[in-house]
């Protein structure tokens, strides 16, 4: 779906394939989801003192205002593991999106929720969004 199928309203109501109970009422909103849920971000930022991965740098900067006390308890070292890893896992998630998108194959869980599972003690809170895109069931007969 792009831009020009909601301007000629060939899309009465954009939905995003990976979460479809998001409601968008325009384009807009529903790119800023795209490119910023932390379900499936497009680009990741990081807080320095814990490891923390955001899609959006607003989240970020709220983080970093408020530290929450999860986030002040992480060694240097240990920061630094979990934004390498989460790097490693997020190439990872990209390129399963992609083969899913093409082929309507399985997400099995968020990006955040992966994450979340990886660093339980993390001060992220994990996905609002469930895993949403599946293959098509194959009849049975």
């Amino acid at each position: 779906m792009t831009s020009d199928d909601w301007a000629c309203g060939s899309v009465e109501e954009p939905k995003c394939r990976l979460c479809p109970g998001a409601e968008f009422s325009n384009w807009d909103l529903y790119k800023g989801h795209c490119d910023l849920s932390e379900a499936h971000p497009l680009k990741l930022v990081f807080c320095k003192h814990c490891g923390d991965f955001f899609a959006r740098t607003d989240a970020l900067k709220r983080h970093q205002t408020n530290h929450p006390p999860e986030c002040l308890s992480v060694a240097p070292t240990d920061a630094e593991a979990k934004r390498v890893e989460t790097k490693k896992v997020y190439e990872a998630f990209k390129e399963k999106l992609e083969e899913c998108l093409k082929d309507d194959g399985v997400i099995e869980s968020p990006f955040a929720q992966i994450i979340k599972e990886m660093f339980p003690k993390s001060s992220k809170r994990g996905s609002r969004q469930q895993s949403r895109l599946k293959a098509p069931r194959a009849e049975s007969g």
